[in-house]
């Protein structure tokens, strides 16, 4: 099994605010797209993700919440064939959701040992699978954001991205973890679940966000970014304050541009 580092890049802390009851606002949606047969996406939202083979979810799902003391969104993008990714999605959604519900993980004050092993838990689960059925091409990329009362702590592996927009200024924050110089075509991922290479670790970006009222975060897969511009999305984040109807036009922009992909968004306001 592939050794285990994870580097924490903890940028961008914002000075907390006073710890008192907060509310959050959620939308997700995943799509199978224009030209896709199947889903290869999944999340974990409001407590659940989608099934192994699906077709999407059928729509969006809204939802508000507490946020103390700790609330855990995800999405998940697949790789591989013959229904490899989806399967791999869906065991990294599923394993995501069983962790982020045990409460000693979140005993301590600083959750970034939570989050490895979160990381950690996932990537086993998914190689776990490849080896009992002697599978060798089946990986997911992860983009989360777990909520607590004074702070947002997000991480990513592969390509799935993670933006916050406050002040109406929109900023990626997640890395995309692609082989750099790649001139053939959409280059490489690097880093993802299922990785398992004796040479190499996997290290997820994990960085820490304040939790201020009126920030959102929007967690989301390729499908959404590869065709809608980083300027439209902050644009209608921007120019959309309800959380359904914002995710809405995010989700029908991407589908108009060709919808060549699967498409996952979740959209959180604080």
């Amino acid at each position: 099994m592939a050794k285990i580092r994870f580097l924490s890049a903890l940028k961008g802390l914002l000075n907390p605010e006073p710890l008192r009851e907060r509310e959050i606002s959620v939308a997700c949606v995943s799509d199978t797209g224009r030209r896709r047969a199947n889903n290869e996406d999944n999340y974990w939202c409001l407590g659940e993700c989608l099934a192994a083979e699906n077709k999407g979810s059928g729509g969006l799902h809204t939802g508000r919440l507490p946020s103390p003391p700790v609330q855990a969104f995800a999405v998940f993008d697949g790789m591989g064939g013959e229904s490899c990714g989806e399967i791999a999605a869906f065991l990294a959604a599923e394993n995501f959701g069983k962790q982020t519900k045990t409460e000693d993980m979140w005993k301590k004050d600083e959750p970034v040992p939570a989050i490895k092993a979160i990381c950690e838990g996932m990537n086993t689960a998914v190689l776990d699978y490849q080896k009992s059925y002697r599978i060798r091409s089946m990986a997911a990329t992860a983009a989360m954001a777990f909520v607590l009362p004074r702070e947002v702590w997000c991480a990513n592996l592969g390509d799935s991205r993670i933006y916050t927009l406050m002040k109406d200024e929109l900023v990626q924050v997640s890395t995309d973890h692609v082989l750099r110089g790649y001139r053939l075509g959409k280059p490489p991922i690097t880093q993802y679940l299922g990785f398992d290479d004796e040479d190499s670790f996997l290290e997820p970006a994990i960085i820490r966000l304040g939790a201020d009222p009126g920030r959102r975060i929007l967690l989301c897969t390729d499908g959404l970014t590869d065709m809608v511009p980083d300027e439209r999305i902050q644009e209608i984040l921007k120019s959309e304050g309800e959380t359904a109807k914002a995710a809405e036009k995010l989700w029908q922009e991407a589908l108009r541009n060709g919808g060549r992909d699967n498409i996952t968004l979740l959209l959180i306001d604080i």
